[in-house]
C-alpha cells in the first residue's frame, strides 16, 4: 500500500513553546512518529521518536485536547519539517544543547524543503479584509495562559502603589482609576517593536488551531490582531490603544489578585 506522511502542530504558548509530530505509515501497520519541542529564541528543547498505531495517535491527540482544549492541528510535512529546521538553527545561536533524540528523527524529517513553504494561514492572510480588531481573543484557549512576565506585573503594581496615599488606598474608585491608566502605560513599555514582532508570529501560528477548532472567521480576527499588533507605534497608534494587548496586563493583575486571596495587594506610597 502507499506510503503515507502526514504533519501536526500544536500553537505556542505564552513563551513560545510549540511541537511538531511527523508521521510515517503504511496501510494498518503501526506509524512511526518523531516529535519535536521548539521554543522560540532558544531552539529545539526536546524530541523523541517511536512507533505508535493509528487509535493510539488518535487517543494522544484527545488527550491534548481534553487538557488544553486545543487538538493539534493538520500541516504540511514540509512546512514542519522546515520550521524544526529553523528552530534546529536557533540552538547553534542560544547554546541549547541539541536533543539526543533528534538523531532517530531524522527519518522523518527529510528530505528538507529548498525553501520556505507556504505558511497554513497564508490564504487567510490574503483575504483578511477591513475589520475592527476583536477585543474577546483571550476567551479562547489558546490564548489562556498568555500573561506578561512577573516582573512586569510587579513593576505595574509598584507604580500604581507609589500614586497612591495609604488611605487613598482603601477606596476602589481611586485604585481603578490609577490602575487602568497605568496598565496603559504597562503595555507602551512592555509591547517593543521586537516583542509586538514575536507576539505577532505566534499569533500567526495560533490561527492554525483557531481555524481547525473555532473556523475561518475567527482565525481571520487572531490574524488581522496581529497585523495590528505589528504595524503599532509608540506615538501613533501606540500599543495601549489596542485592547487585546491591555488584557495581557488586567489578566496578569487578576491572577496577581487570585494568589493573594482575591485582593491585590499594593504598596502605597504614603
Amino acid at each position: 500500500e502507499d506510503e503515507v506522511i502526514e504533519a501536526t502542530f500544536s500553537p505556542p504558548d505564552g513563551r513560545g513553546t510549540m511541537s511538531f509530530t511527523i508521521t510515517k505509515r503504511r496501510g494498518a501497520e503501526p506509524a512511526h512518529i518523531a516529535e519535536i519541542i521548539v521554543r522560540e529564541g532558544t531552539g529545539i528543547v526536546n524530541a523523541v521518536s517511536g512507533w505508535m498505531s493509528r487509535s493510539q495517535i488518535k487517543e494522544a491527540h484527545q488527550r491534548i485536547a481534553d487538557a488544553n482544549g486545543v487538538a493539534p492541528a493538520m500541516v504540511s510535512p514540509e512546512w514542519a519539517r522546515w520550521r524544526v529546521d529553523q528552530a534546529l538553527k536557533e540552538n547553534a545561536k542560544s547554546g541549547q544543547l541539541i536533543p539526543l533524540g533528534l538523531d532517530r528523527c531524522k527519518e522523518l524529517l527529510d528530505p528538507m524543503p529548498a525553501s520556505e513553504p507556504r505558511h497554513p494561514a497564508a490564504d487567510l492572510e490574503a483575504d483578511l479584509g477591513e475589520g475592527e480588531v476583536a477585543s474577546n481573543l483571550h476567551t479562547e484557549p489558546e490564548f489562556r495562559g498568555w500573561i506578561p512576565e512577573a516582573r512586569a506585573i510587579d513593576e505595574l503594581v509598584h507604580k500604581v502603589g507609589a500614586k497612591l496615599s495609604g488611605d487613598e488606598g482603601k477606596d476602589p474608585t481611586k485604585v481603578d482609576a490609577i490602575l487602568q491608566e497605568e496598565v496603559k502605560l504597562a503595555a507602551d513599555r512592555y509591547f517593543t517593536p521586537e516583542q509586538r514582532t514575536a507576539l505577532s508570529r505566534r499569533m500567526r501560528d495560533i490561527a492554525i488551531t483557531i481555524r481547525q477548532r473555532a473556523g475561518e472567521a475567527r482565525a481571520k480576527d487572531v490574524l488581522r490582531a496581529a497585523k495590528a499588533i505589528e504595524s503599532a507605534g509608540l506615538i501613533s497608534s501606540p500599543p495601549s490603544d489596542i485592547e487585546f494587548l491591555r488584557f495581557f496586563f488586567q489578566k496578569g493583575i487578576a491572577f496577581r489578585a487570585q494568589q493573594g486571596g482575591g485582593q491585590l495587594r499594593v504598596p502605597t506610597g504614603g
